[in-house]
């Protein structure tokens, strides 16, 4: 499955690690082969061949996993690459909550359309972005999430899409069906260059108050997410 995955993925994986990249489709089933074996709690998953493409050219073949194991395995939460999806699925759920808090237009118009977040986010949640993103772009993502580490859980990836969503703005009207929706969210997203902005969404705006950092205050805080989740676990 692994093999198959990354051969049918490979021209997409090349575009993450690069022209000029010397990778082969051998370093990164290795890379993940390593990542598997060294966390039992990450099992394998949709997307998992374009994470490894951005450790790759990050920091090399030798460190690519142990990069992806502290990723994926330490700062996300424990249970966010289990068997059944089960912190993902909470993030699917605290999604839905801040569009309508943070951008109930553009969320008025994924309803209208029968977009709901697992619909067009699933996809994105899994590989944190590495997919549908330019690599300075997904790459400033991951360092917020190691920046930020364990105690935010990667709550910078929610803000990352909630400007994704906002950034598409307007074009979700003209949406009629999720794939509509996801492939106009999934554009806005591949088209986003400005890292400077990037960077300020992805702040912590309540660490960024403190230090006197650029970020978004009308996006949502780690700490309001850390308890949005908590919340949700308790209902599910």
């Amino acid at each position: 499955q692994l093999r198959e995955d990354i051969d049918r993925s490979f021209v997409k994986i090349q575009n993450i690690l690069g022209t000029s990249s010397s990778f082969s489709k051998d370093d990164v089933f290795s890379c993940l082969c390593a990542v598997l074996a060294g966390a039992g709690s990450i099992g394998y998953f949709q997307g998992s061949c374009y994470v490894a493409g951005i450790a790759l050219r990050a920091v090399g073949a030798d460190a690519a996993p142990i990069l992806l194991l502290h990723l994926l395995g330490e700062i996300m939460p424990p249970d966010y690459y289990d068997s059944g999806l089960t912190g993902i699925n909470v993030d699917l759920a605290v999604l839905e909550q801040l569009l309508s808090l943070y951008c109930p237009a553009e969320h008025s118009f994924l309803m209208s359309s029968g977009s709901q977040c697992r619909y067009w986010a699933l996809p994105m949640l899994l590989c944190l972005l590495a997919d549908c993103t330019e690599f300075e772009v997904g790459a400033a993502l991951w360092e917020a999430i190691l920046l930020q580490g364990p105690p935010a859980g990667g709550s910078a990836v929610l803000r990352a899409l909630l400007h994704v969503v906002r950034q598409a703005g307007a074009k979700l009207s003209s949406c009629t069906d999720p794939k509509e929706a996801t492939d106009c969210l999934r554009n806005t997203t591949s088209s986003l260059t400005d890292t400077k902005e990037w960077r300020s969404v992805l702040c912590d705006p309540d660490e960024a108050a403190i230090q006197n950092l650029i970020s978004d205050s009308m996006l949502p805080s780690n700490a309001q997410i850390l308890r949005m989740r908590a919340q949700t676990r308790r209902l599910m």
